[in-house]
């Protein structure tokens, strides 16, 4: 008996299904003869475009009903409509999980109900990639399978956008993790609206964190961390970072134009202790806010010292559409800032995007 065929399953709304390959054709009405049965796969999908949006979820109830459970999965995959149920979010969960699927990929754009959470879930074993994408309408989906007793420890990639995070210690129960995405999540424990976050993951490598609200402290002890991304109103704190190699940092502008003095004060130290804490990065990414709160700070500079970036091959900047002119041109503008990062690593590449200037309006680069 031959080998049976791990493949992908792929429920989203008829006007997006994916005709791919090594994606298993999804069950048709049926009728006395199966005209569809001998027809190439790619086919039997491109058929399935023509089925009523509104009729989507009582197909996917049929299909993960009729589906031939010999036939093993790695991959699910759930694109719901412009309006779906969380009964058949949960449905194709429960599937995923009862079925050994590896990776479990749900996108969501409203859901019924004013108040959204996922049900708990069964225990995974075999789960190793999860993303589930919310379009916060009419609010965030709150997820139970984080914290401690988490059904799904061997989670290798987690990616989260506009969840509700309500747990103390959200990530402790991964200890196998190596890739975490949150986007636009929205974090609160009991009656806290601002609540510290502690990421203690030995193993994660990679790591975004964009524009979560909730948070006034992140704090990191990841010391295999290769990758970060952060963009937020408070700098991450960290132990040291010795293998990171890429670094891009943005800075919440709303915030950046509302705090005090001594406000930012703090925030540019601890802009400072990031940069001092990450000896082997050899790609940094400014945004426009961030280099604004080196510059407010630039008589300060010199007093902390330099940034050990000995080993920094590229600096990128990206202004943003909306630039400011006198920050290129005044004295002591981004060129001290530019000076400053780059004592240790003078031959590093210097790419400017955005950049007010009549000559490059797009982008400039120093050689």
């Amino acid at each position: 008996m031959a080998a049976a065929k791990r493949t992908t399953y792929v429920l989203q709304p008829p006007s997006e299904v994916d005709v791919g390959k090594n994606t298993t054709p999804l069950p048709l009405e049926t009728s006395t003869e199966d005209r569809l049965g001998d027809l190439p796969e790619a086919l039997q999908l491109h058929i399935l475009t023509f089925t009523d949006l509104d009729k989507f979820e009582p197909f996917v109830r049929r299909a993960l009903s009729e589906r031939d459970d010999l036939a093993k999965l790695d991959t699910v995959k759930y694109n719901a409509p412009e309006i779906s149920s969380l009964e058949t979010l949960m449905e194709v969960f429960d599937y995923a999980v009862k079925h050994g699927v590896k990776q479990l990929e749900a996108s969501i754009e409203t859901v019924e109900g004013l108040t959204s959470s996922l049900p708990t879930v069964s225990i995974s074993d075999s789960l190793t990639s999860l993303k589930l994408q919310s379009a916060w309408s009419p609010g965030p989906i709150r997820v139970p399978f984080l914290g401690p007793n988490t059904p799904f420890k061997n989670l290798i990639i987690l990616y989260l956008h506009g969840a509700l995070i309500t747990d103390e210690e959200p990530f402790v129960g991964f200890p196998m993790l190596e890739s975490l995405t949150l986007l636009n999540c929205y974090f609160r424990t009991g009656n806290r609206t601002l609540i510290e976050v502690y990421l203690h993951n030995l193993r994660l490598s990679d790591l975004t964190i964009s524009y979560c609200n909730g948070v006034n402290k992140w704090e990191l002890r990841t010391p295999r961390l290769r990758y970060l991304e952060y963009g937020g109103s408070d700098f991450p704190k960290h132990e040291g970072l010795p293998v990171l190699e890429t670094l891009k940092i943005d800075f919440d502008e709303f915030n950046f134009s509302y705090m005090g003095s001594e406000v930012e004060k703090r925030r540019n130290d601890d802009l400072l202790s990031l940069l001092f804490g990450v000896p082997r990065v050899k790609s940094l990414t400014l945004f426009k806010t961030t280099v604004l709160l080196l510059y407010r700070f630039k008589d300060d500079l010199m007093k902390r010292g330099t940034p050990n970036l000995k080993e920094l091959r590229d600096l990128k900047v990206d202004f943003g559409e909306n630039c400011c002119p006198w920050l290129f041109h005044e004295p002591g503008g981004f060129e001290y800032v530019k000076d400053y990062l780059l004592q240790n690593s003078p031959h590093a590449k210097v790419t400017i995007m955005h950049e007010y200037s009549n000559d490059h309006p797009w982008g400039y680069i120093w050689d």
